[in-house]
């Protein structure tokens, strides 16, 4: 869970909410505190196709050219006979051992060969490439803030909020337990922009209207 027990306690205490709720709420949180989130980027896939694809390729030149010196290699051996350095009978020849070995691995590049020339062909082959962190982190307020939004309309309380005259601050007890939550969920203890709250919370009740 995203959200220690005594954490639990103490904002079902300070909320009036049930402590149900709050696991329940923890649990769906645990991708906020994940070190990674999954986070398509559309906008990059092109680039990192080709840049994958080029990278396919080069790995395909290479194994030719390892083909063709392995197979110089069988082919010189084919005119060679291997003697056993161990003379007790029955004893495997490990030279003759070796150039099975070598043919195994012709049949393994071979086999490798086709399969990544079959994917090149089909424009199968991408770079995983690092996640944007501003939009992850944009990503897990959205997460953060929809789920208590979420757990605040289950319980029939209002999505509303009060601005601080001075400080132009966002309060009320939905934006102060949003930033009740954040702050455990941070190391260091973090607050999350008010403004950006309060988007979150404009995109929200644009989808329930």
């Amino acid at each position: 869970m995203a959200l220690a027990e005594p954490d639990i306690m103490e904002l079902a205490g300070n909320y009036e909410l049930p402590a149900e709720r709050l696991r329940a709420l923890s649990v769906a949180l645990r991708s906020v505190t994940a070190a990674e989130l999954a986070l398509a980027q559309p906008e990059l896939t092109p680039a990192r196709r080709k840049a994958g694809l080029k990278k396919l390729e080069r790995s395909i030149d290479l194994i030719s050219m390892a083909q063709e010196k392995l197979g110089g290699a069988s082919s010189a051996l084919e005119e060679v006979w291997l003697l056993s350095p161990i003379s007790l009978p029955g004893t495997p020849n490990p030279g003759t051992a070796c150039v099975e070995e070598l043919h195994q691995a012709r049949a393994v590049l071979e086999h490798c060969r086709r399969v990544f020339e079959a994917l090149h062909a089909r424009g199968l082959s991408t770079l995983p490439g690092a996640p944007d962190q501003r939009k992850v982190s944009d990503q897990k307020r959205t997460i953060l803030c929809t789920h208590i939004f979420n757990l605040w309309l289950e319980l029939g309380r209002p999505l509303s909020f009060t601005t601080d005259p001075i400080s132009n601050e966002r309060t009320g007890q939905l934006i102060n337990l949003i930033q009740d939550i954040a702050r455990r969920l941070t190391d260091p203890p973090s607050e999350l922009d008010g403004d950006a709250i309060m988007r979150e919370l404009q995109a929200f009740k644009s989808q329930i209207v």
